[in-house]
């Protein structure tokens, strides 16, 4: 087993340990949902906001053509606009609200 395929599996069991369930496209997934403004420190001391609503899951959670297709987080309908998996197992996936 390559060392992505191990990432990619741990990030998928820290998903399904610690994340929230979402419906996506239908299907109920549990991933990790930003809204924007929130702020994200690195050890550096660097920071960082949100600029979108985003919605990160394992990539086997991820619909095909996931674009345009619907995902309910928090209890508010958004649209997914743009997927963008971080070739380690999980991918990002930009919300604007329904």
């Amino acid at each position: 087993m390559t060392f992505a395929q191990r990432q990619a599996r741990l990030n998928a069991k820290v998903l399904r340990r610690f994340g929230v369930a979402h419906v996506v496209n239908g299907v109920t997934a549990q991933g990790d949902f930003v809204l924007p403004g929130k702020t994200f420190a690195f050890n550096d001391g660097m920071e960082m906001q949100a600029r979108v609503p985003t919605l990160v899951l394992a990539d086997a959670d991820v619909p095909t053509a996931p674009v345009n297709k619907a995902a309910l987080c928090d209890g508010l309908a958004y649209t997914i606009q743009e997927a963008r998996p971080d070739g380690h197992g999980l991918t990002v996936l930009d919300l604007e609200l329904a």
